[in-house]
């Protein structure tokens, strides 16, 4: 088809119009997390907990991030005239990489587009788009000719009403609001200048709306390939990581208001340690703790150490308690439902020993010395804990369920959604 007058360099200029290359602002780790949470189903913490030590797999995820803002952005957009108001100019070249082709055509089409509004919004009156010339346009490019084509099509076809109906004015305007152009003065060559520059703004403007109307429809599966793109660090994140020391309460940051770490009350401090001799994987920690204050530390020769009255001689007896924490991985057993069974046959047969929290998670009371204890499975885990009161401290309860709420968030936070055990 042929192009009505229109010259081929157009289409060239219009390829040549530069939208300034402006970096995007990224989004903060947080609201990534954030994003990356709601998408994979996951707690906010186990996002955070998996991601702690990982700036490349951060780094990627914040890319994919921003590729989903940008599509859902501009696919949102009700039309081309909106989605140049509600598309940002800048630019991130490592997010837009991840942005399927169809899509970056339309948001280059728009781009295009808005940049050509920017340069002559002061100088004319945009008015509405005609839809039988869009129509016309459309039909045209729909069998896969050219923007120039397509455009030359769509006016030939709107003679006598459409686009030669407003063009004039547009020129006009555009010639006489032109900055250093006389309007009394102005040649032949100047007016040819200002339609094209009319012609070059409605070319954008109809290419703009077929494109960003075409990909509209493939907003699901544009936005599945950008996640597919990172599906490697989403399923990494998703998969249970088992046992390990970072299901244990932090002694140094973890602790109840009003308690201090007593390191090594009577016996060393064992942090988070596997038992090499247990059939089922398992790792023992042991806590101790204190709310007394006024005694110190006094070190043994050979390891070790007691907290004592700070006088001469003073007696090493400060009260404490210890807490003594067991988890055990039962993935090898059947997971969460054998382990719930057992909790359950043992609350059935020592029914003056364990008192129900819930259906998974079991209380106990003992004596000589004084002692609690709380027992829960999650997510294949069995989970028992045990504060022992020594030199005269009291027995508290609080502190074992303290520990127990501690260890559940870090059992949620390994994996996809949050379950409870009754001791929250």
């Amino acid at each position: 088809m042929k192009t009505a007058g229109l010259r081929p360099a157009l289409l060239a200029a219009l390829l040549v119009l530069a939208v300034p290359a402006v970096a995007q602002q990224r989004p903060a780790p947080g609201d990534v997390i954030d994003t990356i949470a709601q998408y994979t189903g996951m707690t906010n913490d186990a996002v955070s907990l998996a991601l702690k030590d990982n700036a490349a797999a951060l780094g990627r995820l914040t890319d994919a991030v921003v590729a989903v803002q940008i599509a859902q952005q501009f696919l949102d957009a009700r039309d081309a005239e909106i989605a140049t108001t509600v598309l940002n100019q800048a630019t991130d070249s490592a997010a837009e990489a991840l942005l399927p082709p169809p899509l970056m055509t339309a948001i280059k089409a728009v781009r295009l587009y808005k940049s050509m509004l920017e340069a002559v919004r002061d100088l004319v009156f945009i008015p509405k788009l005609d839809a039988g010339l869009y129509a016309a346009y459309r039909a045209n490019r729909a069998q896969n000719q050219d923007v120039i084509n397509s455009f030359s099509y769509a006016t030939s076809q709107s003679l006598g009403g459409g686009y030669f109906a407003v063009k004039p004015k547009m020129v006009e305007d555009y010639i006489s609001k032109y900055k250093g152009w006389d309007k009394d003065l102005i040649g032949e060559p100047m007016r040819r200048r200002a339609e094209r520059q009319v012609d070059r703004f409605w070319m954008t403007r109809l290419e703009a709306t077929y494109q960003q109307e075409k990909v509209k429809p493939e907003k699901q599966a544009i936005l599945a390939a950008i996640w597919a793109s990172v599906k490697d660090i989403t399923d990494q994140l998703k998969a249970p990581a088992g046992i390990g020391a970072g299901l244990f309460p932090d002694p140094g940051a973890e602790l109840p208001g009003g308690w201090w770490w007593a390191k090594s009350a009577g016996a060393q401090y064992k942090g988070p340690a596997p038992l090499p001799q247990s059939y089922t994987p398992t790792w023992m920690q042991t806590i101790e703790l204190s709310t007394v204050q006024g005694y110190v530390f006094k070190p043994y020769k050979g390891g070790g150490g007691s907290w004592c009255r700070p006088e001469r001689n003073g007696k090493c007896d400060l009260p404490y308690q210890r807490i003594s924490i067991t988890i055990s991985d039962w993935t090898m057993h059947g997971g969460d439902k054998p382990c719930t069974l057992s909790l359950q046959s043992t609350l059935k047969d020592s029914p003056a020993l364990y008192k129900r929290l819930s259906d998974r998670a079991v209380s106990s009371v003992g004596h000589n010395p004084e002692q609690n204890g709380i027992q829960f499975c999650l997510k294949n885990f069995s989970v028992s804990l045990n504060d022992t009161a020594l030199n005269g401290a009291s027995p508290d309860p609080a502190i074992t369920r303290h520990f127990a709420n501690v260890i559940v968030r870090k059992i949620n936070a390994q994996g996809v959604g949050k379950a409870t055990v009754g001791t929250e």
